[in-house]
């Protein structure tokens, strides 16, 4: 007889993101974003946007096919604005919810393989507190 506790379904994966991920400044161009490259999702980035108008920028990679799914918990000193541009820096998908501490979130489908870039901008406002997003991605 087998044992009753032994599992027959498909292997489990852990569905719990990384540590944070937190930004180092400047990081307020593609050229000086950090690099969270080697991050497997589920990763959580941790940014702060201060003064108004700072960006930060966080270069990410996905895969032709790939899901990617975005989620950032904006605190109420801000109202920001997301974006997933291209290596080359053309906007991919965005998020642009109006109002201090809305949070936002976009999905995007990758066409090719590299290197992209989330930016997370403050559109108004600032702050000390951090703004935390979380990147989800699923190979479709």
């Amino acid at each position: 007889m087998p044992d009753a506790n032994l599992y027959d379904g498909p292997p489990q994966t852990s569905s719990t993101p990384h540590a944070p991920f937190t930004e180092t400044e400047p990081s307020n161009t593609r050229d000086t974003a950090d690099d969270a490259t080697n991050l497997a999702p589920p990763a959580t980035l941790t940014g702060r946007l201060d003064p108004t108008g700072d960006r930060d920028y966080f270069a990410v990679r996905f895969t032709a096919g790939q899901r990617a799914d975005v989620r950032c918990d904006i605190p109420s000193d801000y109202d920001a604005d997301v974006y997933l541009l291209d290596g080359g820096g053309s906007t991919l998908a965005r998020s642009v919810i109006d109002g201090a501490g809305a949070d936002e979130a976009l999905n995007f489908t990758a066409t090719t393989t590299g290197t992209h870039f989330l930016e997370v901008a403050a559109y108004s406002g600032s702050g000390a507190a951090g703004c935390t997003c979380t990147l989800a991605a699923t190979q479709l």
